[in-house]
């Protein structure tokens, strides 16, 4: 299935995160019919040209980028000086368009803001849990409200996040879950060069030690020091940190890098940051962690991680429950407890060949049957047939 509507897809970061991989994937799907657009000048604009998509940036204005939505509506009535100006920029950007889809909670506020002028079709993504515990009340009733009015689908990337978008008074109409899949066949050439890879690895360890990994943005709620805690208490490892912060929390990043040495494990463990090699970093994993202390909306690195036919622990809560089987195709671990995730690591790692390699295949299999990017790709273009 093809589409001849024009969309513009659009983000309000200039970094990669999972929502941006995901965006990647769709507007390639879209390749000469789509056009990406950012609200923040970033590194994503390198990973936009190599892939031979089509780009722009719309700058918001500082008012607007330092909002987080956890502040509630008081902080976001702020940013109104300086939200007209952007909603007329977008209004024009809009207007060679057919559908608008939005990836993120601020580019979907200022579309739908935007569409009485527009009048274009938004497919807003809602990549996130519509919980207290990531947002204010305020902030959720002007979502859900906005949304039933503006909106013409919303997309969930979980059971999880549809449950909690329906029981936050979410509109019930025109929505779809759809995981955030991932290119399996990429994934798997990527991972083939097997010397290439144990170089990786020797980047970061000199001694053939296991490597332990941790992939996604830094945030307080992803648990990268859950991640370094269960470190310090496991002898002879290694670990990376793979991705950087955003959204206002270097506070968060440095205070990491602090706990790092506090627990005496900074000559083991190497802040990597932003990466373009991730299926290979994570080949070169012995395991790899997901330890977010909040439900997680979906969870993209469990399933790359399983793609990387790496063993793989995350956090019992939220959409990495939907991912993985515990004890089949990976473990879960309860929210936030070290003392768990290091018993998990130590089975990883301790395993018995024939037992690990099991469950490497059942995590890869499941991976590829359930969360591939084609599955994504083929609800998405039914989504946009819809729109209009």
């Amino acid at each position: 299935m093809s589409t001849q509507k024009k969309i513009l897809f659009l983000t309000h970061v200039g970094n990669m995160g999972g929502a941006e991989a995901k965006m990647i994937s769709l507007a390639k799907s879209v390749l000469n019919n789509s056009e990406i657009c950012m609200f923040q000048n970033g590194e994503l604009k390198d990973t936009l040209q190599k892939a031979g998509l089509k780009y722009s940036v719309l700058e918001m204005p500082s008012s607007i980028t330092s909002f987080k939505r956890e502040q509630g509506l008081l902080s976001a009535l702020k940013m109104i000086p300086g939200m007209f100006g952007f909603i007329r920029m977008l209004s024009r950007k809009s207007r060679d368009f057919d559908v608008i889809v939005c990836m993120s909670q601020k580019s979907f506020v200022f579309s739908a803001l935007a569409k009485p002028i527009t009048r274009k079709p938004i497919v807003w993504f809602m990549n996130d849990l519509i919980t207290k515990e990531h947002f204010s009340s305020s902030l959720i009733k002007f979502l859900t409200t906005l949304s039933r009015f503006t909106a013409n689908h919303v997309v969930l990337n979980s059971q999880a996040s549809q449950k909690a978008w329906l029981d936050a008074g979410g509109k019930k109409e025109n929505i779809h879950v759809l995981y955030s899949g991932v290119d399996t066949d990429n994934f798997e050439k990527e991972i083939q060069n097997h010397q290439e890879i144990k170089a990786i690895k020797a980047r970061y360890v000199k001694d053939g030690s296991p490597l332990i990994g941790i992939f996604g943005r830094i945030s307080n709620w992803k648990g990268q020091d859950i991640f370094l805690q269960a470190l310090s208490r496991i002898d002879n490892v290694h670990g990376i940190v793979v991705g950087g912060a955003q959204f206002g929390e270097k506070d968060y990043e440095k205070e990491l890098h602090k706990l790092t040495a506090e627990l005496g494990i900074d000559n083991r463990v190497t802040f990597v940051g932003h990466s373009n090699e991730i299926p290979k970093l994570m080949a070169a994993c012995d395991v790899i962690t997901h330890c977010s202390t909040s439900p997680e909306p979906f969870g993209r690195v469990i399933v790359e991680a399983m793609l990387a036919k790496t063993p793989v622990i995350a956090s019992d809560a939220g959409g990495a429950q939907e991912i993985i089987e515990h004890g089949d195709s990976g473990y879960l671990f309860p929210m936030g407890n070290s003392d768990k995730l290091v018993e998990y690591i130590n089975i990883c790692l301790t395993k018995d060949k024939k037992e690990k390699e099991t469950q490497i295949k059942k995590g890869n299999l499941r991976a590829k049957k359930h969360f591939s990017s084609e599955i994504m790709l083929e609800k998405f273009l039914k989504i946009i047939q819809t729109s209009s």
